[in-house]
Order: C-alpha cells, then structure tokens, then sequence
C-alpha cells in the first residue's frame, strides 16, 4: 500500500522513553533518547549495538535521530488536548 514506507514498533517501557533489557537478571536502561523537558528543536540521537538481545538475533544495532517538532492541540472523541510531536529517523538493523 506505501511501498516507501517503513514502520517499526518499539516497545517504550518508561516516561522518558527509555527502553530497558534484563542483564543477568537485572533490569537495566539500554537507552534514554529523549531528556526532560522537552522543547521545539530539542535533539537526541541514539547509537548502539547490543549483543545477544533475544534468540532470534546475534545482534541489534540502532542509530536513530529523534526532533521534538513541537506543541499542538489535537482532538479526539474524549476531548482536546496539549500534545508534543516529535519526529524519528534512522535505522535498525538486526541479524
């Protein structure tokens, strides 16, 4: 339907949008992309390579640039609401 377009989905476990693995049985922040507070042209990027992330992968390798665009109202059936877009680029690779 949208040859040109890719979606992924990533499992965000905190507030911050940090994601978290267990490491020898211990929850452990893996990455924290985006720190408070969060302004209009706020930028963080995310570079890593984790080894071993599940058993269908030797490894999982992300670079992803992220952008706070800004402020907006949207609405929605239960009412409108102050939200923040923030845009995504980059790539993930596994193997």
């Amino acid at each position: 339907m949208f040859p040109n377009v890719s979606v992924r989905i990533v499992l965000v476990t905190h507030t911050d949008w940090s994601r978290s693995r267990d490491i020898n049985g211990k929850e452990t922040v893996v990455n924290k992309p985006l720190s408070f507070p969060w302004a209009a042209g706020k930028t963080c990027e995310v570079q890593y390579t984790e080894q071993h992330p599940n058993k269908m992968h030797r490894f999982e390798q992300w670079n992803n640039k992220f952008t706070v665009v800004g402020f907006e109202t949207i609405e929605v059936p239960a009412g409108k609401f102050k939200a923040i877009k923030v845009d995504e680029e980059g790539r993930w690779m596994a193997a």
